[in-house]
C-alpha cells in the first residue's frame, strides 16, 4: 500500500506541475478554443484514464517487474526497449530544459548569471 501511495503521488505531482498549479496551462491551452475546451479537456481526461488503467492491468497481470517492462508487455521485446530508451533520454533532457528555464529565471529576476 505504501507503494501504491508513493507512486500515486508521483504521478500526480508529475500531472500537476507548476502550470497547472497557477493555472497558467489553462490559460495557454484551453481556453483559445472557446466552448471547444470542454472537449478537449475530456479527451486529455480518458486518454489519461485509459494509459493508467492499461498501465494497472500490465503490473497485474503481466508479470511487470520494473517499470519500463509495460513497453515489452505492449510493443513486443525489440519496440519496447526502444521505448525503454526513449523514455529514459526523453527524462534526461526534460530536466535540461528545466534547469535551463530556472537559471534563465534567475537571470532575469536576479541578475544571476551562470556562464
Amino acid at each position: 500500500m505504501k507503494k501504491i501511495i508513493l507512486i500515486t503521488g508521483a504521478y500526480l505531482v508529475f500531472l500537476i506541475g507548476a502550470g497547472v498549479a497557477t493555472g497558467q496551462e489553462l490559460m495557454q491551452y484551453y481556453t483559445p478554443y472557446g466552448w471547444y475546451m470542454f472537449g478537449t479537456a475530456l479527451v486529455i481526461a480518458v486518454i489519461l484514464i485509459a494509459a493508467n488503467y492499461c498501465f494497472a492491468h500490465a503490473g497485474r497481470y503481466g508479470e511487470i517487474i520494473k517499470g519500463s517492462d509495460v513497453f515489452a508487455y505492449y510493443c513486443g521485446s525489440f519496440a519496447g526497449y526502444v521505448f525503454d530508451i526513449f523514455s529514459v533520454i526523453f527524462c534526461y533532457m526534460s530536466f535540461i530544459v528545466m534547469l535551463s528555464g530556472a537559471a534563465a529565471t534567475l537571470m532575469q529576476e536576479y541578475s544571476i548569471s551562470f556562464q
